[in-house]
């Protein structure tokens, strides 16, 4: 079975970070938890430290069931082929065809999900905090094999009544100071940064593929 390793950017320190690291570590995971650095940046550190062929990356309020060998499912799918798995909300319905039609219209959620390092290259350095979870799954879903699993869910802290929030919520009461300037400039400046990589619709603000025409770029902007 290919190795898994988990990524887990912070702020704060919510309280569900620290059964979070216990779950993975029980599991036999090597766990990077990356502290006080911008979202995406983290998430490359991460990466780059990660010894796997695939790192498991997660919101530090994510909430999975302590006993659960929810890794070892995931690192099962990547057995199977899959290169981008996501792990289904508590509470969200799979479809009435179930896991198949997920798989072939595979969505994806930015609070967790376990990525295939092969398969795309590392996040733009200009993209601090916005579009890094937009960046894996385009690329593996141009290039790779992605797909959304049933039998592996979770909660937010939020969700379970934690008081505790992830880090990079723009609710959460402390982000602005850490930032220094309003989240929203930065994602504004980020979105003219995202254009040189996405391709968008007009009107609005989630990118829905890659440019084609700059993939070499891309890949020679982030090695």
């Amino acid at each position: 079975m290919v190795q898994v390793d988990v990524v887990i950017a912070t702020l704060f320190h919510p309280p569900t970070l620290e059964p979070l690291v216990a779950s993975a570590e029980k599991q036999g995971a090597t766990v990077h938890v990356i502290e006080g650095k911008r979202v995406n940046v983290a998430w490359n550190e991460g990466r780059q430290k990660s010894k796997a062929s695939h790192v498991c990356i997660l919101n530090d309020d994510i909430i999975m069931e302590p006993e659960d060998d929810w890794l070892g499912r995931i690192a099962a799918r990547h057995d199977e082929g899959y290169t981008h798995v996501t792990p289904i909300m508590f509470g969200e319905k799979a479809g009435e065809s179930g896991e198949k039609k997920l798989e072939r219209q595979p969505r994806h959620r930015g609070h967790a999900f376990s990525i295939s390092k092969s398969m795309a290259p590392p996040i733009p350095s200009k993209l601090e905090i916005s579009f890094g979870d937009d960046w894996h799954f385009l690329w593996h879903l141009e290039v790779g094999r992605p797909c959304v699993i049933t039998d592996v869910q979770y909660k937010t802290g939020e969700d379970a009544g934690f008081v505790g929030r992830c880090s990079w919520t723009l609710e959460h009461p402390k982000i602005h100071d850490f930032l220094g300037e309003g989240r929203r400039m930065i994602y504004l400046r980020e979105m003219e940064e995202a254009r040189k990589y996405f391709r968008f619709r007009p009107g609005r603000g989630a990118p829905v593929g890659l440019r084609p025409e700059l993939v070499a770029h891309a890949f020679k902007e982030t090695a």
